[in-house]
């Protein structure tokens, strides 16, 4: 199984890969409206989002407009210890460094930890998804021990994704967590 996920991670990824930045910013703006038009927050929500690296959905869209609407954004930082990821609130880009993976994340330096119950909605990233809405992620299983903790249970999570990135079935380990909803440029599922 290990050999179909890699093989399909890196089919999905060079077709990810292939896309122009014109493409990437009209989809992502598509998959925005989207999320803002049937999944609104309020002012003092809290919501968990990701930063988009390798031309994933581009969520700076979804970030800046929660900003301005004043609802509190926090982002995964990925710790030292294998496969756990904590949340801190990012305010400004300037708070951003650079973490494990280079990936950009919240400095933990400045940035407020969260604490308390999880936030209503989750959104995930992902190499691909299936119909029965499981994800493919990178193989680091970050996100399956997150949304394994019974204190997910009642959090939306939503896939970000475009839509050939949805495959008819993955392969799947006992550990995989579907996701409650997949938002593609093509609609929601």
């Amino acid at each position: 199984m290990d050999k179909i996920k890699k093989d399909l991670r890196t089919l999905l990824l060079a077709k990810r890969n292939q896309l122009l930045p014109s493409q990437v910013a009209e989809k992502s703006k598509s998959i925005t409206n989207l999320v803002l038009k049937y999944f609104p927050l309020s002012s003092s929500e809290r919501v968990f989002l990701y930063l988009p690296i390798r031309k994933e959905v581009n969520t700076w869209y979804l970030i800046e407009n929660y900003w301005k609407n004043k609802i509190e954004v926090f982002l995964p930082c990925c710790k030292e210890e294998f496969g756990l990821m904590h949340f801190y609130k990012l305010e400004d880009k300037k708070q951003l460094q650079t973490g494990k993976f280079n990936i950009p994340e919240p400095s933990t330096d400045i940035c407020t930890p969260y604490l308390g119950t999880p936030p209503r909605i989750i959104f995930l990233p992902g190499v691909g998804f299936d119909w029965n809405r499981y994800r493919l992620g990178y193989g680091g299983g970050y996100y399956d021990r997150l949304l394994a903790k019974d204190d997910f249970k009642s959090t939306l999570k939503i896939g970000l994704a475009y839509h050939f990135q949805i495959v008819n079935k993955l392969p799947k380990d006992k550990w995989d967590r579907p996701v409650d909803v997949i938002i593609t440029e093509k609609g929601i599922f």
